[in-house]
């Protein structure tokens, strides 16, 4: 990151004593990173970093202590947690923080993590899912990937979505089983690691990520206020928070999904909620966060071609002679839909794009000049140290900061 300053000061002159005025001069910093169009920054040799520095920004996460490595096992800095490593380099940071809602869905995901995968394998299910994954690609046009981090990852759809080896990044979910599968599938990527890790005790480091993605991972835990804060916490200055879920705000859809968790044996209805708006925006900007996008998609079409993991009868469509382009069309008829006058939250996926906010620093710096142009000011020294001690509150900040100063 690097100050910007603007180039035309402003200024007011106010008389302090005879032939005496008090001028005070400040302009505009603005302390921003370049912006990263959907790319990944590459390592002298033309090839993306290791993943090396990705262990860096692992922590314990019951005290956020750094980590060092011995042999098999990540040992916090004052000696006192331990965490194993399993034969295939996945961490393993909740075995022993872990909380109630995150147990369940371990257990409940490590017992469905093969048939989650199969479910998601239909002909149907891959043609309405490509529809929704187009309209995610569009929200994050201007994404970064360099340092990223993907929160209940599952079998890493971050990197299915967009197909590339070359994101940067930590993948985090509470099944090991998930991970596993994960691991194997996007092994060709070196730069992105998989770790065992509770979503509300996130086992990463404050401040080490420019982008972080959620696909279906909200709704599956119901303390969302320290999720929010875990992901505020670990993004950098500027950083954005993008989103996927499942959400109810349509009655209809509400009634039906209270039924369908119920029966269904897929689905935990004790931890599992889909996102509502009027719960979700403001505590979501409660935590610090602007949100920048909130788009709705899928109707009739998605209930029927995007739930094979709830509807037996749905796996037979693949049976069905030219499903891929059946379910096209289901998917063209809904973008219609949610686009209509009162139905633009009337979808059953929201994609959400939600950021930092923004910090004000003012500086002010007083020039006593006389009428014969003589001017009194404090030595260099002093006005380095202002803005030096500005910038240093501006990088120990969780906010990306604007500072509004002089000299």
């Amino acid at each position: 990151m690097s100050p910007k300053f603007s180039k035309e000061p402003n200024s007011t002159r106010t008389v302090v004593g005879p032939n005496k005025y008090s001028t005070r001069v400040y302009f505009v910093v603005v302390w921003k990173r370049p912006g990263i169009v959907m790319t990944t920054e590459k390592n002298s040799k033309g090839g993306a970093p290791g993943s090396n520095h990705l262990f860096e920004k692992l922590c314990c996460p019951d005290t956020h202590q750094a980590l060092h490595r011995e042999n098999d096992k990540f040992i916090s800095a004052d000696g006192s947690c331990h965490y194993a490593i399993t034969s295939t380099g996945i961490p393993l940071f909740a075995e022993s923080f872990l909380s109630a809602d995150g147990e369940r869905q371990r257990t409940h995901y490590d017992k469905v993590a093969a048939k989650y995968v199969e479910n998601l394998g239909y002909p149907h299910t891959i043609e309405y899912l490509s529809y929704l994954d187009r309209m995610f690609v569009n929200q994050i046009e201007n994404a970064d990937l360099f340092d990223v981090a993907e929160i209940c990852c599952g079998h890493g759809e971050l990197l299915t979505l967009l197909d590339r080896n070359d994101i940067q990044g930590i993948g985090v979910d509470v099944s090991r089983n998930m991970l596993e599968f994960a691991r194997d599938k996007h092994k060709a990527n070196k730069g992105f690691i998989f770790v065992q890790g509770d979503a509300t005790m996130l086992p990463l480091l404050d401040s080490q990520f420019d982008s972080v993605f959620m696909f279906g991972g909200v709704h599956h835990v119901p303390d969302r206020a320290t999720l929010f804060s875990e992901v505020f916490r670990i993004l950098r200055p500027g950083g954005r928070f993008y989103f996927r879920e499942p959400v109810s705000d349509f009655f209809l859809w509400r009634w039906l999904r209270a039924v369908i968790y119920y029966a269904s044996p897929a689905l935990d209805s004790e931890t599992e909620r889909p996102l509502l708006w009027k719960e979700t925006v403001p505590l979501l900007e409660k935590t610090g966060f602007r949100l920048k996008s909130w788009n709705t998609y899928g109707f009739l079409g998605f209930c029927f071609f995007m739930n094979s993991d709830v509807l037996v009868f749905n796996r037979l469509f693949r049976f069905i002679p030219g499903i891929r382009s059946i379910t096209r069309f289901a998917a063209y008829l809904d973008d219609l839909v949610v686009k209509l006058p009162g139905l633009s939250r009337a979808g059953l996926q929201v994609i959400g794009v939600a950021e930092k906010g923004t910090l004000n620093i003012k500086l002010n710096v007083e020039v006593v000049t006389t009428e014969t142009g003589h001017a009194s000011m404090p030595p260099p020294q002093t006005a380095i140290s202002i803005l030096a001690s500005a910038i240093h509150r501006v990088q120990a900040s969780p906010f990306p900061a604007r500072i509004d100063g002089g000299l």
